[in-house]
Parts: C-alpha cells; sequence; structure tokens
C-alpha cells in the first residue's frame, strides 16, 4: 500500500486476514498496526498524520498466495 502527499509517496506493508474482518498495516517509522478492516480508512488517515504527510491518495497493491 502506498498513501500519497504533496511529493512524496510512503510505502506501508498491509495485510488482510482471511476472513476479510482485520487487517494489519505495517509503517517503517511506526511500526506495526492491527485494525478492525471498518476502521482502516481512519487507520491509515492516522498513520499519515504521524508521519507529517497530508493525505491526498492511497493506492493498494494486492495479490493473493494460493
Amino acid at each position: 500500500m502506498v498513501i500519497y502527499s504533496q511529493e512524496i509517496a510512503h510505502a506501508l506493508g498491509f495485510s488482510v486476514s482471511s476472513d476479510g474482518k482485520r487487517a494489519t498495516l505495517f509503517d517503517p517509522n511506526l511500526g506495526e498496526f492491527h485494525t478492525h478492516s471498518k476502521a482502516l480508512a481512519d487507520t491509515i488517515e492516522n498513520i499519515s498524520s504521524v508521519d507529517g504527510l497530508p493525505l491526498i491518495g492511497v493506492q493498494v497493491f494486492a495479490s493473493k498466495i494460493h
């Protein structure tokens, strides 16, 4: 997952539980965050704010392991 700010893109590690109810985010500056999937948007906004990045957008790169 990438958070986009004014002139900066900041990468985060991202995974979702198999039931889709829980998400884990890893920020290299702040560490690991465990959240409910419904609170994911708020968590991303909080991480962006703490990192000092005015949030413009988010891009998710997804794959599924078989």
